[in-house]
């Protein structure tokens, strides 16, 4: 089996167009006057990535099934 010619990150700095893989810098992602869409955002993943985009500046749409959880993290951002 072949190895692909180009990971996602490669494509998409060559067609030009950002990404938060090619804008991280060192432990930081530069994501103020981004929006981030998180689904599954009331726990694990969706939660801690909930809480990274925000802190680092996002605005930040979360959607999950469990709403009282969904409550609790927007309390904790």
């Amino acid at each position: 089996m072949g190895k692909s010619s180009s990971s996602p990150p490669d494509a998409m700095q060559r067609s030009g167009e950002s990404s938060i893989f090619l804008s991280q810098t060192g432990n930081s992602l530069k994501l103020t006057n981004k929006v981030a869409v998180i689904s599954g955002a009331s726990r694990g993943i969706g939660k801690a990535l909930s809480k990274r985009f925000a802190s680092e500046g996002a605005v930040v749409c979360m959607c999950a099934r469990h709403v009282d959880q969904l409550r609790t993290v927007s309390l904790e951002i």
